[in-house]
């Protein structure tokens, strides 16, 4: 009976560290909203394309122009679309740009593999090109409410904005069950 328990538990955890997502992520927009041209040059852009018939993926190109300071920040702010305006979400995200991007998991992980940034400070001035990055859902959480988000990125260097872009997603359901 004890190895029964035994194999009953460990199955309920596999099945849990596998958990199916009952969502999708689709990217529905991209802004980019300011650059500050001692920093990142004109040239700075960010698209969507398709990656597939059901994922959407961002390129984008990030000329930037001078090395950040090891003390550049990043604020995001995600919004949820709620009867028809962005309400400020409890998701926020202030820290050092040198932290985020070694410790964020559900976005800088895989910019850093579909591009040329570096995965560590310093970040010195360099043409850095993203392709066809995709929103890994098994990195987002397994419940996600709403439909329609926005996050708003901003890059700051001794409390300017340097950088700003916003982008839109949709949380479409599948109906799976998790």
């Amino acid at each position: 009976m004890a190895f029964h328990n035994l194999c009953l538990l460990l199955l309920c955890m596999v099945s849990a560290s596998h958990a199916v997502r009952n969502y999708h992520v689709l990217i529905k927009g991209t802004e980019l909203k300011h650059v500050h041209p001692g920093y990142y040059s004109e040239d700075t852009e960010f698209e969507i394309n398709k990656y597939n018939e059901t994922t959407d993926s961002i390129n984008a190109v990030m000329d930037l122009l001078q090395d950040l300071p090891t003390d550049t920040t990043v604020n995001i702010q995600s919004y949820e679309l709620q009867n028809n305006k962005w309400q400020t979400s409890v998701v926020h995200i202030n820290q050092t740009w040198c932290d985020f991007i070694t410790s964020d998991p559900y976005f800088m992980e895989g910019i850093i593999r579909q591009s040329n940034y570096p995965d560590k400070c310093p970040i010195t001035a360099n043409t850095f090109k993203i392709e066809n990055f995709v929103i890994d859902e098994e990195k987002l959480p397994e419940q996600v409410p709403g439909e329609y988000w926005r996050y708003v990125f901003q890059q700051f260097v001794n409390n300017e904005c340097v950088l700003e872009f916003l982008f839109d997603i949709q949380i479409q359901r599948t109906n799976k069950l998790i």
